[in-house]
């Protein structure tokens, strides 16, 4: 089975209003989605970046998402598991992780949707007979496992 594949990472920036050359800080922020995309380029993985500050530039945060279509669910959580782990080790976090299913019918007689439901940070979108599984591995408990979980049940 196949579904699209969203993943965010992002970094925070603690005192975006103390940046004094912001050219230098998107150079930075491009050569980490550069290094990453070389990284990944057999799989098509490409990121495109934004930064959303709030409060008056009291805080804010660097944003590089990333969709890959029609993706293998195997590979898919491969991807998704190596990208938590890069994100730990260079100083950002996992954000939005969604699987996109063409059709309802090929998700939810899979899966203990209730169940699934009642965990922190996941929830379903339904559209137009498409349905979207929407992970926030940051309010979880332990995404990893209950993504491959999900992986497993949908792939059998």
């Amino acid at each position: 089975m196949n579904a699209d594949l969203h993943v965010e990472l992002i970094r925070e920036i603690p005192e975006p209003q103390k940046v004094s050359n912001w050219n230098d800080f998107l150079e930075g922020a491009e050569s980490f989605m550069t290094a990453l995309e070389a990284r990944y380029e057999e799989e098509g993985l490409y990121f495109s970046a934004e930064m959303r500050l709030y409060s008056g530039m009291e805080a804010g945060d660097l944003i590089m998402a990333s969709t890959l279509y029609e993706v293998e669910l195997v590979k898919a959580k491969d991807l998704v598991l190596a990208l938590d782990a890069w994100a730990r080790e260079n100083g950002f976090t996992l954000g939005e992780v969604s699987l996109e299913f063409r059709s309802e019918q090929d998700v939810v007689p899979r899966l203990n949707v209730p169940r699934l439901l009642a965990e922190t940070g996941v929830k379903m979108e339904v559209e137009k007979g498409k349905v979207a599984l929407v992970f926030t591995p940051g309010s979880m408990k332990d995404f990893s496992s209950l993504f491959t979980t999900v992986i497993e049940d949908l792939s059998k």
